[in-house]
């Protein structure tokens, strides 16, 4: 699973052709998976960020080692992608509480 994108984008990509490197579908790793396919296809197409839940499940069904790697790789990526997403407001909490 080697990585060369970018950190600071949404992880679904990365995701999207890690399932289908492994011959998933939405439908079939979702229901591998045990959770609903609405889920895994909002976090697919960057409605919703890949929860920590999701990335234990993902690694679970495309981590081939007992580690937690792909689990590790996702919840970072997620929570860099979160970070630069929210820069706007952490700039409106500056402003606002540096006010004299």
């Amino acid at each position: 699973m080697p990585f060369d994108g970018d950190y600071y984008s949404h992880p679904a990509w990365f995701v999207r052709d890690e399932l289908k490197l492994a011959g998933y579908t939405i439908a079939t790793a979702a229901r591998a998976m045990l959770i609903d396919r609405a889920i895994l296809n909002d976090a697919l197409n960057e409605r919703t960020p890949i929860s920590r839940d999701l990335a234990y499940r993902l690694d679970a069904l495309l981590n081939s080692t007992d580690t937690d790697d792909l689990a590790r790789l996702l919840i970072e990526w997620q929570a860099r992608n979160d970070w630069r997403a929210e820069a706007h407001s952490r700039e409106a909490i500056r402003a606002a509480i540096r006010q004299p």
